[in-house]
């Protein structure tokens, strides 16, 4: 049993490194005025919406449409 959790959370903390990854690299695509659309298309992948509105947010602020 202490084989597998050791397992499950090597496997956990990979992937918060991979999805972190890729928040940073779609945070710097944005950032330097790339197309963010293709890079989302990866990101969706493999990250949540809150994750990528969080990485988003971080580099533009809070989108606010004119009422």
């Amino acid at each position: 049993m202490k084989r597998y959790e050791h397992t499950l959370t090597s496997i956990l903390f990979l992937k918060q490194i991979f999805l972190f990854k890729n928040a940073q690299k779609i945070a710097e695509v944005a950032r330097l005025g790339g197309n963010v659309f293709e890079e989302l298309m990866e990101t969706v992948k493999v990250a949540s919406l809150g994750q990528i509105t969080d990485a988003l947010f971080n580099v533009g602020g809070q989108y606010r449409r004119n009422m």
